[in-house]
C-alpha cells in the first residue's frame, strides 16, 4: 500500500497494484487501471501519461484499459487539485487507485 497527499482538500490516497509486472518482462497487450472515489463532494478525472483514462463521481468508481507497461497515473478533481503516482502495469493486470479523505 502506498499513502500520499491530495493537496489540500484530498487528504489521501491508496493504490494497490494486483498482478503487477515485474519491469524485466517485456510487455504487450493491456491491463486495467480502476478507480475509486471514497471523496464525498469531488469528481475525479484519472489520467495515465496524460492520456484522459475515466471520471468518477463522489462515491464511484471508473475503470480504463491500460497499455501494460510503466505509466504515471494521475488523479485530478475537477476542483483543481491533484495527486500521482507511478506503476508497473502487467497485461491482463489490474491495479486499483483509490482516494479517500485524510486518515
Amino acid at each position: 500500500m502506498r499513502a500520499a497527499t491530495f493537496r489540500p482538500l484530498l487528504a489521501g490516497l491508496v493504490g494497490l497494484a494486483a498482478l503487477a509486472a515485474s519491469p524485466a518482462l517485456s510487455q504487450t497487450g493491456y491491463g486495467q487501471v480502476q478507480l475509486v472515489n471514497q471523496m464525498p463532494d469531488l469528481t475525479i478525472d484519472l489520467y495515465w501519461d496524460s492520456n484522459y483514462g475515466c471520471r468518477a463521481g463522489p462515491g464511484f468508481t471508473c475503470t480504463t484499459h491500460v497499455p501494460a507497461g510503466h505509466h504515471l497515473l494521475e488523479a485530478k478533481s475537477t476542483d483543481g487539485q491533484a495527486t500521482s503516482t507511478e506503476i508497473d502495469l502487467a497485461a491482463g493486470g489490474t491495479f486499483t487507485y483509490t482516494i479517500s479523505p485524510g486518515n
